[in-house]
């Protein structure tokens, strides 16, 4: 992600850490996070493709009914390590996605669109990482605000709970508002 943003984010970990919360920066779920996101992100665009025989045929993101019942099998497994990984810890905090706001690009398609994150090209489609990671696996996530860039744009964070348990994604995000600060109107324009 973002440095800025990183830094962002490190500073919440750091006031709830102040604050008493136990905060453990190296903990992560036993799953592949890379093919976690790229499968994810193939079934959230296969739901969306539903349609009328003209809008699946010509969309590329469609699976086949097997593809389907082979990739949900393996988003079974991740929904599993995500289960184990809860029963040690009350929620995830991250990302909602990979760099602060930006001027809306236009030219090219979602697949050629670039983006830059710390100087370096990516593709645009990298910006489904985060919330594919996590929606595909069905966790609720509250987005709360934490902060602002340099130059004044809104920084969010994701708080994950565990599969049913929105309340607790709810309950942490206010917990994280309260301490921070939560949501400032932005500045006026013009």
């Amino acid at each position: 992600i973002d440095d800025e943003m990183r830094s962002i984010l490190d500073g919440v970990a750091h006031v709830m850490r102040a604050e008493g919360a136990l905060v453990d920066d190296a903990a992560r779920p036993d799953i592949d996070v890379h093919a976690a996101w790229a499968e994810g992100t193939r079934l959230i665009s296969a739901a969306l493709a539903v349609g009328d025989e003209a809008d699946v045929s010509a969309n590329t993101a469609t699976l086949t009914h097997h593809q389907w019942h082979l990739a949900d099998r393996r988003r079974a497994s991740r929904r599993l390590a995500w289960d184990a990984f809860f029963h040690d810890f009350d929620v995830v905090l991250c990302p909602v996605t990979a760099l602060a706001p930006f001027e809306h690009l236009h030219d090219g398609t979602w697949d050629s669109r670039m983006i830059e994150v710390n100087g370096r090209p990516q593709r645009y489609v990298h910006l489904e990482a985060w919330p594919a990671l996590i929606g595909s696996v069905l966790l609720p996530s509250t987005s709360t605000p934490v902060g602002r860039t340099g130059g004044g744009l809104p920084i969010g964070m994701q708080v994950v709970a565990p599969y049913l348990h929105d309340h607790t994604a709810i309950a942490v995000a206010g917990m994280i508002t309260e301490l921070i600060g939560g949501y400032e109107p932005p500045p006026v324009v013009g």
